[in-house]
C-alpha cells in the first residue's frame, strides 16, 4: 500500500495548479500498472474485493484509505472549482468519488484484458473531472 503515497502527495503540491494535479498521478499509477504488464491491478481495490467481506478490521482500513484517497481529490476539485476551473454548481466530493471508482474499473478491465486501453479510456474521457 505505500507505494501509492509517493503518488498521493501530489495532490497537495501547490506549485501545480489543481487541473494539473490529478491526471499525472492517474498516469504515474497507469505506467505503475504497466511494468507489471497490467497483471496486478490495483492493489487497494483488489484487497478491498478480496477482504472486505470476511475480515471486518482489513475492510475498514480499506474504507480510510479510500477515504483519504477521495478527501485528497475532492480538495483538488474544490480548489480548481474555486479558481474557476470546474462548474461551480458541481459537487467536488460526488465528482472526486466517480473519479475514483471509474479508475478502479479501468483497473480492472487492465487487469482482466492485460491491456493499457481502460486506462487510456479513462484518461481520455472528457467527464473525468
Amino acid at each position: 500500500m505505500d507505494r501509492h503515497r509517493p503518488h498521493s502527495r501530489r495532490h497537495t503540491e501547490r506549485r501545480v495548479p489543481p487541473p494539473g494535479r490529478t491526471r499525472p498521478i492517474l498516469e504515474a499509477l497507469t505506467q505503475d500498472h504497466a511494468q507489471q504488464g497490467f497483471a496486478l491491478g490495483c492493489l487497494i481495490g483488489d484487497l478491498a474485493l478480496d477482504l472486505s467481506a470476511e475480515h471486518e478490521e482489513a475492510r475498514k482500513e480499506l474504507a480510510s484509505i479510500m477515504a483519504r484517497w477521495s478527501v485528497l481529490v475532492t480538495s483538488c476539485l474544490t480548489e480548481a472549482r474555486n479558481q474557476g476551473g470546474h462548474d461551480r454548481n458541481a459537487q467536488a466530493g460526488e465528482l472526486a468519488s466517480t473519479v475514483i471508482q471509474a479508475w478502479e474499473g479501468a483497473a480492472m478491465r487492465g487487469r482482466v484484458d492485460r491491456s493499457r486501453a481502460p486506462y487510456d479510456r479513462f484518461l481520455t474521457c472528457p467527464c473525468r473531472g
